[in-house]
């Protein structure tokens, strides 16, 4: 078992006989790419595993990826995948890869019973993706939707706090100062005071949705989603009004039951528990796996290139 298997770069394809499997997390890593295609030539088990949901824009519009022609998933040059998800993506990527192994899981802690309410306050958090953007006009249009949904909430009297890294965002909201932004804490902890969530497509919807509570999902561009909550909310719809009916005098409706049933199930998945255990045992061993690959960031992969032919050039 060896970790930070990216220094191995220049290696013979021989060299990685030595494993079962390799693994890797950072798909716009180029190196690890060659590395996967040397695997593949001596027939060693290559993996990738996401850290998140597959989410369509992020793989296409993020400029991080656009900088190394390297699209998350597309193509798939690997064995198998495991991705944290929901089923309608395994779907897509089974029917995109017909010889591709789609495995999907979610760690232990969102398979935990359900949240009690005995720490919720009649307050609703607002919060988003750590990169909910890749344009000035999807920025705009969040914005926006931010805009008028604290303006319906200040209506209707209900209190928000923000929760949102983001500076450049934060400050151009129109209701900033009405609600702390609350970036200190765990997220877990921290969520459980709300009654309601407001949050952009991603992995912070299946962290929210055992609390059981409702959960809108801002829509602010034209890509698939393959994760989205109970409540939907988008430009021309009447946030006032939905707002009032979900957030205070909803809650006994056939319809709210469903809507939090179905953001359950999105962490159900087909994955068994002993998998399971054994993914999230990896995981917090800080992805040592294998052969594994860590999540670095460019100039370390920079340097590593460097150092590799600098070293053949003065052997």
């Amino acid at each position: 078992m060896h970790f930070d298997g990216i220094y191995n770069y220049g290696e013979s394809n021989a060299f990685y006989k030595n494993y079962d499997a390799v693994i890797f997390t950072n798909f716009q890593n180029p190196i690890a790419h060659k590395i996967i295609l040397q695997c593949k030539l001596v027939g060693v088990k290559t993996v990738f595993l996401t850290d998140g949901i597959f989410d369509w824009a992020n793989a296409f519009s993020n400029p991080k990826h656009e900088a190394v022609n390297l699209y998350s998933l597309f193509p798939i040059d690997f064995d198998q995948l495991i991705f944290a998800g929901n089923t309608q993506a395994t779907n897509y990527f089974k029917y995109l890869y017909k010889n591709l192994s789609v495995k999907k899981y979610l760690p232990l802690r969102n398979k935990n019973s359900y949240i009690k309410d005995t720490d919720m306050s009649e307050r609703v958090l607002i919060t988003t993706a750590n990169t909910a953007y890749f344009s000035e006009l999807e920025l705009e249009r969040l914005i926006k939707l931010i805009d008028k949904t604290t303006e319906s909430l200040i209506e209707i009297d209900v209190r928000f706090d923000f929760r949102i890294f983001d500076f450049n965002l934060l400050q151009r909201l129109k209701h900033k100062n009405h609600g702390e932004n609350i970036i200190n804490g765990d997220f877990h902890t921290v969520s459980r005071k709300y009654c309601a969530y407001f949050t952009t497509p991603s992995s912070v919807i299946l962290d929210l949705a055992l609390l059981n509570r409702p959960i809108f999902t801002y829509l602010y561009r034209d890509t698939p989603l393959q994760v989205h909550s109970g409540w939907l909310i988008f430009e021309g719809l009447e946030i006032k009004e939905l707002l009032s009916s979900v957030i205070l005098s909803d809650k006994n409706s056939p319809d709210y039951d469903y809507r939090l049933a179905y953001q359950r199930s999105l962490v159900e998945t087909n994955t068994t528990e002993k998998d399971m255990f054994m993914i999230e045992k990896s995981r917090r061993e800080k992805n040592i796996i294998i052969g594994g690959f860590t999540t670095k960031n460019y100039i370390v992969y920079l340097i590593s290139k460097i150092i590799f032919v600098l070293s053949k050039r003065f052997k």
